[in-house]
């Protein structure tokens, strides 16, 4: 609502959204199964997105139907829908900079129990990875509000450090979008 459209959907060029654009690197990742947790509003424009670049078989479509209670209804959601032992990455569509070398670095950093976080000049970034174990510690949170960085002990941390500044990116209004993306 702060940016006016669904942001999964904005250019990310002139060939990709940003769902696409991040579908995509997943994929190149090795990421087999990939969860979209999403509102029923954006259900079919979503599919046809993904339709459109042909990883229909590698892509589920969870609907939330009540993203009102928070945003870590929707993590629940797809925390519940995975297959028990697997790590989880959660990805916010405002921060479609995530690449395949990224996303390799973090999965070769993963441990059980743990979760990895990338880091650019000691602040954290996206996307997250979660070790099935500390997905699970999320699941009796009553607070649909609450801050995930609070609810997963610091102990359990591991920071992938990069070069990258733009996983520090969470682009939620046009202005910053324009400073990512000129081109719009």
């Amino acid at each position: 609502t702060r940016f006016g459209k669904t942001k999964a959907f904005l250019n990310f060029n002139s060939s990709q959204s940003f769902l696409q654009k991040l579908v995509n690197e997943y994929i190149a990742a090795g990421i087999t199964e990939i969860l979209l947790i999403i509102n029923d509003r954006i259900a079919h424009e979503t599919k046809e997105q993904i339709a459109k670049i042909g990883v229909t078989k590698e892509v589920t479509i969870l609907i939330n139907t009540h993203p009102d209670q928070g945003k870590l209804s929707s993590v629940l959601l797809g925390i519940k829908a995975i297959q028990s032992g697997n790590s989880i990455f959660l990805q916010n569509p405002d921060n479609p900079f995530t690449t395949k070398s990224l996303l390799e670095q973090m999965m070769n950093a993963n441990r059980k129990g743990k979760y990895i976080v990338p880091v650019y000049h000691g602040k954290n970034g996206h996307p997250v990875l979660l070790s099935f174990e500390m997905a699970s510690l999320l699941f009796n949170e009553k607070d649909m509000n609450a801050n995930m960085q609070l609810l997963l002990p610091k102990s359990s941390r591991i920071a992938v450090e990069t070069d990258d500044k733009q996983i520090l990116a969470n682009i939620n209004t046009i202005e910053e979008y324009g400073k990512y993306f000129q081109h719009e």
